[in-house]
């Protein structure tokens, strides 16, 4: 979700013939400063902490490292795991 404002855009610019957006990606050309400035937010450490939320079994566990890794890759390193329902 985070990359949809960009993806869109880029696919504006190569395409001349795209027709207006649909569902998620309906209003994000308009909103392009807003997404940017989320993302900035995000990526900065020193005003933001990701919390990662998961239950402590293996496909949960394994999907919130994939997450994790996504977000890595976008910039967004000071994340937090917090596995719920663990007694």
């Amino acid at each position: 979700m985070l990359q949809l404002p960009s993806a869109w855009n880029n696919y504006l610019d190569e395409n001349e013939t795209a027709t207006a957006p649909l569902g998620q990606l309906s209003g994000a050309v308009d909103k392009n400063e807003m997404y940017d400035l989320a993302v900035k937010t995000l990526i900065d450490g020193q005003k933001t902490t990701l919390m990662l939320v998961t239950r402590p079994q293996k496909t949960s566990l394994l999907e919130a490292d994939r997450a994790s890794k996504e977000l890595e890759e976008m910039g967004i390193k000071n994340q937090a795991l917090i596995i719920n329902g663990v007694l």
